[in-house]
């Protein structure tokens, strides 16, 4: 038995449960009893849209119909949607039920964790420990230098720039760390001798 033979003869199983015609059905559904007509008798199809409102208007899931005859459509008395209620509504809840679900699983395939900033104190520091100015920065950032004190102040980038100004800040201190630690190595380094000279903390 075909997909449209199996729904045909699952709606006629319905009727006759509900004890409906199918004027009744179209009336229901909002469509022309010759519509219905045409649907069973297979001259036009019942389409996925068409299905689900058959199902909310008799209160089963939308996949019993689409497997045929059974049980649930054929012996036990069904009540048919009360007059006034959307035929479409249950099928609507649920499309919009499992929407929310995709949405969710999509947002949380795609959300990534921020990238971490060092705290609002250090990143003025370390640009200047490298005697950059805020201008030579912003122009390699794509940014304002405004934007730039803004974030030495508190403000915190977002997005793809945020990346790059972590990667930048980055940079220095590893750079850093390695001419101390260089320097360390070297005893002759009057660099290693400076007091206050100490090696920054990581920062998370």
């Amino acid at each position: 038995m075909s997909l449209e033979e199996r729904v045909r003869a699952a709606v006629a199983a319905l009727l006759r449960a509900a004890g409906e015609s199918q004027t009744q059905l179209a009336a229901a559904l909002g469509v022309s009893q010759g519509q219905v007509s045409r649907r069973q008798s297979g001259s036009s199809a019942w389409s996925l849209t068409d299905c689900e409102a058959v199902a909310a208007h008799y209160g089963i899931d939308v996949l019993e119909l689409l497997a045929g005859p059974s049980r649930d459509t054929e012996g036990a008395p069904l009540r048919p949607r009360p007059p006034g209620q959307h035929p479409r509504s249950h099928s609507r809840r649920r499309r919009r039920a499992m929407t929310d679900f995709d949405a969710l699983d999509a947002l949380l395939t795609t959300a990534k964790r921020r990238v971490a900033l060092p705290p609002i104190e250090e990143r003025r520091t370390l640009r200047e420990e490298l005697n950059l100015s805020r201008t030579q920065l912003a122009q390699a950032l794509g940014v304002s230098p405004s934007t730039v004190r803004g974030w030495e102040a508190g403000r915190d980038p977002s997005g793809e720039v945020r990346k790059k100004y972590a990667y930048f800040l980055d940079g220095v201190r590893t750079r850093l760390a390695a001419e101390e630690s260089e320097a360390a190595e070297d005893p002759a380094d009057g660099f290693a001798r400076r007091p206050g000279r100490t090696r920054r903390a990581q920062y998370p």
